[in-house]
């Protein structure tokens, strides 16, 4: 039995293409659509399919949500705006995932992300001090489902949306050149090749189509992880610090948040209450954080800010275990 010869490919060609990757990847300057077409031309050029048809749908986006890449997906606050008797409002209150169902939760608190690549960075790229937040509306089906239950108190749902902060879309492009870059990296040392290697033989044999396949999943799909809304890795920090079932935690949360001793009092004693039903959180609980909503609605000072509410209603849910 003979064995079955290496692909042999154009060796200054394909190290060239892996040397402008590399610097496309790294240098600052080039597009991250630029980088991804030449990812499909070297796709084509060692005739890998899973490169080429990852490569393609970042470049034209993704038809559906099917095949997905983890890292296109973000984790979002939802702002809900509220009416009540006698034209009361409640405009932009964070709507904590503890008062929706279960299996509604992955759908109205995650914004999956098919736009290209290029489209995605652009967007990232044009926020404004004004207006750095992009919204995506609950769509009509979710608004009309929870007007018919009490979210807060003597309140209707009116209108809701997930919400992320524009800079997050220049993190998903950063984090897709990060994975380029990691492949051509891979890719150079199965060759045998250093990096920014300028001088190539004729020919050099190609790496199996079952090695190049298993690169390409560790190093772009690999280690995924979904991205989580915040206004800084700080004060996700501060949030983890939070341990379930310890209420001293989630007071020294809630202090260095601007939290007055006799709020976080209130909330202790509504969360031995609910505990006395055997609610995770209740009623009291609720109730609760619907009057830090309303505060924050009526400007009541900077207890609770838009986004500061959306880590208030996280934090209570680590503080349950259920974050």
């Amino acid at each position: 039995m003979f064995k079955k010869a290496k692909k042999r490919l154009p060796g200054p060609e394909v190290i060239r293409l892996l040397n402008r990757i590399s610097e496309s990847a790294t240098d600052g300057k080039s597009s991250v659509g630029e980088m991804i077409r030449l990812c499909m031309r070297l796709a084509a050029k060692i005739g890998n399919e899973e490169l080429l048809s990852w490569a393609r749908s970042e470049a034209g986006g993704y038809k559906n949500d099917e095949n997905l890449p983890e890292y296109r997906i973000i984790n979002a606050h939802v702002l809900g705006n509220f009416f009540g008797y006698g034209g009361s409002r409640l405009t932009n209150a964070p709507i904590p995932k503890f008062l929706i169902d279960t299996d509604h939760i992955s759908n109205l608190f995650s914004i999956r992300l098919l736009q290209p690549i290029a489209e995605l960075e652009k967007l990232g790229a044009s926020m404004t001090n004004e207006d750095n937040m992009l919204r995506m509306p609950w769509n009509g089906n979710a608004i009309a489902y929870y007007q018919r239950k009490e979210m807060f108190e003597g309140m209707v749902l009116g209108s809701a949306a997930k919400v992320i902060d524009r800079t997050l879309l220049h993190g998903v492009a950063e984090s897709v050149r990060t994975r380029v870059l990691d492949f051509v990296i891979s890719i150079e040392a199965e060759l045998n090749l250093g990096a920014g290697t300028l001088q190539a033989p004729e020919y050099i044999e190609s790496p199996s189509n079952k090695t190049v396949t298993q690169i390409f999943h560790t190093t772009i799909y690999g280690n995924a992880a979904n991205v989580a809304v915040a206004n800084s890795a700080d004060v996700h920090q501060s949030v983890d610090m939070i341990q379930p079932g310890d209420f001293a935690s989630l007071r020294s949360y809630l202090t260095s948040q601007g939290l007055a001793a006799v709020q976080i009092d209130e909330l202790e004693k509504a969360v031995g209450e609910d505990e006395k039903q055997g609610k995770r959180p209740g009623a009291a609980v609720q109730e609760w954080l619907w009057r830090m909503m309303r505060k924050a609605g009526e400007g009541g000072g900077s207890v609770v800010t838009n986004a500061s509410g959306s880590l208030l209603a996280e934090a209570i849910m680590k503080y349950f275990g259920l974050s």
